[in-house]
């Protein structure tokens, strides 16, 4: 696997990532392939891409779970009913 490839399996988790704003299945974690070695020339700019892409996407993650956790303090806590068990029998 080189550059490139990585680069392309970097793009696809950014865009499961987005779907995941829109509801769809978390990507799997990202591992780069040892021994990659520099990053070539013409790869440089999409890299930067990829990079300026994944903080967009993380922020966006970011705010929807803080959306969600704000939602979740205003819901009201659930009804408790007491139970009882009787342990003599």
């Amino acid at each position: 696997m080189g550059w490139a490839d990585a680069l392309d399996d970097m793009e696809a988790r950014l865009a499961q990532a987005e779907l995941v704003l829109r509801g769809g299945a978390p990507p799997s974690g990202l591992q780069l392939p040892p021994g990659l070695g520099p990053i070539p020339a013409e790869l440089v700019e999409r890299a930067r891409r990829v990079h300026a892409d994944t903080d967009r996407v993380a922020a966006e993650l970011l705010e929807a779970r803080a959306r969600l956790a704000s939602a979740l303090r205003r819901r009201p806590a659930p009804e408790q009913h007491p139970a009882y068990i009787d342990t003599r029998a």
